[in-house]
């Protein structure tokens, strides 16, 4: 009489456990952007438990804990950034340990004690539903194993595919640059196996990737690339002597004062410059991406949201300034060799003296994600730059605003804004940066013209928090701030309000014209005027959009 009920208690337990994990799955799949056959692969997956609970109390126990917490993992991500896309497992991907520890600084404890209670309650069911039962175990193992190998024998969408086909990665072992495939060979288990086994799989592999490129002969080298863009006509004229270009981190518009921001004065420094006459802002500016790895290469290079292989196959910005006589440097406090990072990187290495904190051409060291480590190495540079005739093309790659906050300010910075968010404070140290940099500048390579422009903007949750790449996160995440400052800087200004899209904004895109111009290039009228008829980003799902359709509402 008493085994009865409590049989009857084990068989509701499993079903709930069944039914829940069939639901959180269903859920996990269809907030993936591009996956495929989603119920039916759910349900095949339903295989995964029953091996799990026929493997004895123990071991069902500890399979269920990774099991328990990639479910959860996935659900967090969902909640917070409304989608899971294959760019956003990219960048999970290739974000190295300090990276990861900063980001789960930044998550506050409420998920971290939601997620300890429902791990409790797993293993209780776990524990009460789980028996040995070895046929079923193996059932559901082979289960597993067919489900998955039919999925990852579907073929992919041709013109998904494509889009990651041009995957620049570093490979470790051989200490070189290469293009591999595998960011669209691992596409399938994000699309054909949807949900968080697919999305986790992904990661998986994708961190794995590097390893793949020990059978690749062919490195990409950095020798001039043959082709010219375009856009680009014969010929050339005097250009500016020493061109600057900062490019800022995570920087949304609307929290500086020259765009409007009322409620901390977090720009006090470019505010003055402006009133000054010595530096302008360009309005209604957006990037053209909204993740860092494809925002940058399109501010350096000729890879457009259409034309993705342009980095491998035409000169960048770089080597069209060495061509025109101009030393280059690239200053960073960003790495260059992880998965996410290794674009920007094979790019910085066109410059003749780049200093990174993974590496440096220069006996010159900066540290990881901290500015104010790149401002010694950049006036020692700047002193001897004094001393040479030729001029000068100078990247500055910034942290800036970066999440965590807080860890990007000073107690100065602090101190100026007591009742501010590490948001704002992160800005008011960013509005430190440039005019330091601009002072540097100004003492000597006084004829000097200088262009800010932040790598895409944020969207803050609270004044300590925020994020980017968000699937229907909208154009907030795009509004970043330009900034002209130097000599001759109000004449960029005004060019760069003819290149305006025919929309009306500006877009990240139109300044290779202006550095270029700023280099001596003439330049195509024809394309320009092209190139302002479309309005197009490459969005954090690894698709093009006009900028005034993407998904999510419109920034105020």
């Amino acid at each position: 009489m008493i085994k009865q009920p409590r049989r009857h208690t084990k068989r509701l337990i499993t079903l709930a456990w069944l039914g829940l994990y069939l639901l959180l799955s269903l859920f996990i799949a269809n907030n993936c952007e591009l996956a495929q056959h989603r119920l039916a692969f759910c349900l095949a997956s339903l295989f995964v438990p029953l091996c799990v609970l026929s493997c004895g109390r123990f071991l069902a126990c500890c399979l269920s804990v990774p099991l328990a917490s990639l479910i959860i993992a996935n659900l967090y991500i969902i909640i917070h950034y409304h989608k899971i896309t294959y760019d956003m497992c990219m960048a999970i991907a290739g974000t190295d340990r300090a990276d990861a520890a900063t980001m789960l600084r930044t998550i506050p404890i409420t998920p971290f004690l939601l997620a300890s209670l429902l791990l409790g309650g797993v293993l209780y069911a776990t524990a009460r539903a789980a028996r040995f039962r070895p046929l079923h175990a193996l059932i559901g193992f082979i289960g597993c194993a067919l489900t998955f190998t039919i999925a990852l024998h579907r073929p992919l969408n041709r013109d998904v595919a494509g889009h990651y086909n041009v995957a620049i990665t570093y490979d470790a072992l051989h200490h070189r640059y290469v293009n591999s495939p595998y960011f669209a060979k691992n596409l399938a288990f994000y699309i054909n196996l949807p949900g968080f086994i697919g999305n986790s799989l992904a990661i998986f592999a994708l961190k794995q990737g590097y390893q793949q490129t020990k059978s690749y002969r062919h490195s990409l080298t950095f020798a001039p690339h043959e082709h010219i863009n375009s856009a680009i006509l014969p010929g050339r004229v005097v250009g500016e002597k020493n061109i600057i270009l900062i490019i800022g981190e995570s920087d949304a518009a609307r929290h500086h004062g020259l765009y409007g921001y009322t409620e901390q004065d977090t720009t006090p420094h470019l505010r003055t410059l402006a009133a000054q006459g010595a530096l302008c802002a360009m309005s209604n500016a957006h990037s053209a991406a909204n993740m860092t790895h494809n925002a940058v290469p399109m501010m350096i290079s000729f890879l457009t949201p259409q034309d993705r292989r342009a980095i491998l196959t035409e000169k960048n910005l770089i080597e069209l300034a060495r061509a025109h006589g101009y030393k280059t440097l690239w200053v960073g406090s960003h790495e260059g060799t992880s998965l996410y990072n290794s674009p920007i990187g094979y790019l910085s290495g066109f410059s003749e003296q780049v200093v990174r904190p993974d590496y440096s051409t220069l006996p010159l060291t900066v540290r990881e994600h901290d500015d104010e480590s790149l401002l010694p190495a950049l006036q020692h540079q700047l002193e001897i730059y004094r001393q040479e005739p030729a001029g000068h093309f100078i990247i500055i790659h910034l942290i800036g605003s970066h999440v965590s906050y807080r860890e990007k300010t000073t107690p100065e910075d602090r101190h100026a804004l007591p009742r501010a968010g590490s948001y704002d404070q992160a800005i008011h140290h960013v509005d430190h940066l440039i005019a330091t940099i601009l002072q540097m500048v100004e003492q000597t390579l006084p004829h000097s013209t200088l262009l800010y422009s932040a790598d895409h903007g944020e969207i803050l949750t609270s004044p300590d928090n925020g994020m980017h790449g968000v699937y229907d996160g909208g154009q907030e995440q795009y509004r970043i701030p330009i900034y002209f400052a130097g000599l001759h800087h109000a004449s960029y200004c005004q060019q760069a309000e003819a290149l305006r899209q025919t929309d009306g904004t500006f877009s990240q895109l139109m300044e290779k014209y202006i550095l270029l111009t700023m280099m001596g290039y003439q330049l195509a009228p024809e394309a320009l005027h092209a190139a302002r008829q479309q309005d197009l980003i490459l969005h954090s799902d690894g698709e093009t959009y006009d900028y005034n359709r993407l998904p999510g509402p419109k920034a105020p």
